[in-house]
């Protein structure tokens, strides 16, 4: 067993061995001047400076549309909620007038004349 552990460990050692034989990118190569490294830290800064407004431009839309969703739904439930609190008190006096006339038009369906004269009375039709 330990015959196939060292072969293993061979083979291994040398696929490393050929790996690190292989070519480097060019931007990576030890070879280069340090003109081009200090191009490329300069274009590095750029590209991030670059990002970084983008990502300032976009945090800010992203709190202007939540702000907005926000204010759409205060904008939908104020009124309801004003509704809820204010109406009851203010058709109150409209519902108990308009349920005594409601009785009486129940009451017509088999009622006199007289009735129907004073529904008309109630109403103020003359």
């Amino acid at each position: 067993m330990t015959y196939c552990y060292t072969t293993m460990t061979k083979e291994k050692k040398e696929e490393k061995q050929n790996t690190d034989n292989k070519e480097l990118p060019p931007v990576l190569q030890p070879e280069q001047p340090k003109e081009n490294l200090k191009d490329l830290i300069e274009k590095n800064i750029k590209w991030t400076q670059v990002v970084y407004e983008q990502n300032r431009q976009i945090k800010h839309r992203l709190t202007m549309i939540a702000l907005g969703s926000w204010l759409r739904l205060l904008i939908i439930l104020v009124p309801i909620v004003l509704a809820f609190i204010y109406l009851p008190p203010i058709l109150r006096p409209i519902i108990e007038h308009y349920s005594g006339l409601l009785d009486s038009i129940n009451g017509v369906k088999g009622g006199s004349p007289n009735q129907l004269q004073e529904i008309i009375n109630t109403l103020g039709v003359r």
